[in-house]
């Protein structure tokens, strides 16, 4: 059932997300930074409108990486 859940892996997987959600918003700043320092508006014209490809997925490259890190290491 869904509260089953022991509070200690409750806590950890609260730990867990809050790194993760502050991971995404650093993936986002950081790719923010590169354009403006490279003096682009747009990362690519591949979707027009939206700031190019890397801004659909620039929080979730960092998230991946260390979601795969996780994954490797503790299972």
């Amino acid at each position: 059932a869904l509260l089953d859940v022991a509070w200690h892996d409750a806590l950890g997987a609260s730990v867990v997300g809050a790194i993760l959600a502050v991971t995404a918003q650093f993936g986002d700043f950081t790719q923010s930074w590169l354009k403006r320092k490279a003096g682009m508006k747009d990362s690519s014209n591949l979707i027009p409108g939206h700031g190019g490809f890397f801004d659909r997925v620039d929080g979730l490259l960092p998230v991946a990486l260390i979601v795969g890190f996780i994954g490797a290491t503790f299972t």
